[in-house]
C-alpha cells in the first residue's frame, strides 16, 4: 500500500507543481539601438550605414563600443534613457569603462562662430588610458571647429574623428596627437 501511496504522490506531483507555479510573462529582450543616432540628418545613408558596420567590427574585434549621436536643441533625446539602451551607461552617466559618446551638436546660434566645438565626447576609463585627455581636446580642436565643419562639413567631421578613434583603439600603443585636419583626405 506503501508503494501505491508514493505512486500516486508522484503522479500527483506534476500537477501540484503546476498549480503552484508562478508564470512570468515572456520578455523580449530588444536589441540595442543602432549605435548611430543620426537625429540631424548629418550624415548620408551610405556614410551612417559604414560607420555602423566599422563600429560594430572594432566591438567585435577588441570590445571598444563608440556611440555616435548627432542632435540638435530640437532633436537632442533624453541622455540617461539611450546610454542605457545602448548599455554603456545609467542615469545619464557614461558607465563603461570601454566606451566612447561621440556627440556632433552645432548648438546654438553663433557657437561655432565664437570658437565652440560641433563635437564632444564621453570617455570610458580603459578608453582613456589608450589615449588621454589631451588627445580629446586636440581632436575637438581640429575636426569640431568652425574652420573644418564650414570647409568639409558635418558628415566629415563625425566619420573621420570617428575613423581616428578606431585607429587608435586598435593600436596597442595608443594615440596622444591627432593628425593635422588640413591633412584629412574626406
Amino acid at each position: 500500500m506503501k508503494l501505491d501511496g508514493v505512486i500516486q504522490r508522484r503522479s500527483l506531483l506534476p500537477v501540484f507543481l503546476a498549480s503552484c507555479s508562478v508564470r512570468l510573462p515572456a520578455v523580449a529582450l530588444e536589441p540595442p539601438p543602432a549605435a548611430v543616432q543620426d537625429r540631424q540628418g548629418f550624415l548620408e545613408p551610405a556614410a551612417e550605414q559604414r560607420l555602423e558596420r566599422i563600429l560594430a567590427k572594432l566591438e567585435a574585434d577588441t570590445g571598444y563600443k563608440i556611440r555616435v549621436l548627432t542632435q540638435s536643441k530640437n532633436t537632442a533625446p533624453e541622455l540617461g534613457p539611450l546610454l542605457q539602451d545602448w548599455r554603456i551607461g545609467q542615469g545619464g552617466k557614461l558607465r563603461d569603462p570601454n566606451a566612447v559618446l561621440m556627440v556632433a551638436d552645432r548648438g546654438l546660434k553663433g557657437k561655432l562662430e565664437a570658437g565652440g566645438s560641433f563635437l564632444r565626447y564621453e570617455v570610458g576609463d580603459n578608453v582613456r588610458m589608450q589615449m588621454p585627455d589631451a588627445f580629446w581636446g586636440r581632436l575637438q580642436r581640429e575636426y569640431g571647429r568652425i574652420r573644418y565643419v564650414e570647409s568639409r562639413g558635418e558628415a566629415a567631421a563625425v566619420v573621420t574623428s570617428c575613423e581616428l578613434i578606431i585607429t587608435c583603439l586598435r593600436d596597442e600603443q595608443g594615440c596622444t596627437d591627432v593628425p593635422d585636419a588640413s591633412s584629412s583626405v574626406f
